[in-house]
């Protein structure tokens, strides 16, 4: 770890000129001195700093640096040194330490809330120090940001379901229409509300019955199986009256239009009340939030929006 290559470069212990250099003339070129050396010594050595293989150490501690430049450590606490020598272990305390030469490893420290602060100038005294086994207050979440793109067209919660079909005005007095549609309230929680036609009668008669009245449905409305309308409890009926649908009031044949509200009236075109949701700040429904409305074309389609 740390290794570079070196090469030593040898010079004269002692050297004698014979003849001294000269310079070109007009008919010839100049001539170096003659010298004669007599031994040998080291004239320096040279570390090459060119980039070496990586290898793995197991040692955390342990660093590489990829590319130019130096790791900048300190032996006394006043001068700063550099080295390529990545071989660090944590001393007594806590600080990052080359283990051969006992120098400790300078850097940017950072602050308590994790902040380095990279323009702050390093010094002798800028030692990395770990404070393995030091224990810190725990800061609980005072924020979450949560970013993406929400449908500005989508309605908050289901305020009413449409449903679309042919009822048949031959229908046998045992047929049944089933419809099913999921709704959400205001919390987002989802909802499944079936309505069911039945028992049909062809040119009903009675009390109650608008007169061109040409064909009658009972219907009923649940919500996540629980009943929340049913025309059958003596309240209305589903009358086919000139080409069109609407709800009639089957003790006083009264028009009631082609809407069923579900929010616990009396009325007989009111139904059970069927929250939307709640807010999290008030446990009361915000408000009524299914209309059940009936209408047809010249052949029988049955419209009902909840």
């Amino acid at each position: 770890m740390g290794f570079k290559t070196q090469v030593v470069t040898f010079q004269d212990q002692l050297s004698q000129t014979l003849k001294s250099a000269s310079g070109p003339s007009d008919s010839s070129g100049g001539t170096n001195p003659t010298q004669i050396g007599l031994g040998v010594t080291v004239g320096s050595v040279n570390t090459i700093n060119s980039q070496g293989n990586l290898q793995t150490t197991g040692k955390s501690t342990d660093m590489a640096i990829q590319g130019n430049g130096y790791f900048v450590v300190t032996a006394n606490g006043k001068d700063q040194l550099y080295s390529r020598d990545g071989t660090f272990d944590l001393d007594s305390t806590g600080s990052l330490v080359n283990p051969a030469s006992g120098t400790r490893l300078l850097g940017y420290q950072a602050d308590k809330f994790g902040f380095v602060d990279t323009s702050a100038p390093i010094t002798p005294t800028s030692t990395l120090a770990v404070p393995i086994g030091s224990l810190t207050d725990a800061k609980q979440t005072d924020g979450v940001t949560v970013t993406g793109n929400l449908d500005a067209s989508s309605a908050l919660y289901s305020s009413k379901v449409d449903y679309s079909g042919n009822l048949d005005s031959a229908a046998a007095s045992t047929a049944q229409v089933q419809t099913t549609t999921t709704v959400y309230d205001s919390l987002g929680n989802a909802h499944t509300v079936l309505m069911t036609l039945s028992n049909p009668v062809a040119n009903p008669t009675g009390t109650g019955v608008p007169a061109g009245a040409t064909q009658s449905w009972r219907v009923t409305v649940k919500v996540d199986g629980t009943a929340v309308y049913d025309s059958g409890t003596g309240k209305s009926a589903l009358y086919r009256v000139a080409g069109g649908w609407r709800f009639a009031n089957t003790t006083t044949g009264a028009n009631l239009g082609s809407a069923i509200s579900l929010d616990g009236g009396t009325a007989s075109n009111k139904g059970v009340r069927t929250p939307c949701g709640q807010r999290q700040e008030k446990p009361t429904p915000l408000s009524p939030c299914w209309m059940a409305n009936h209408s047809a074309s010249a052949t029988a389609p049955c419209l009902v929006t909840v």
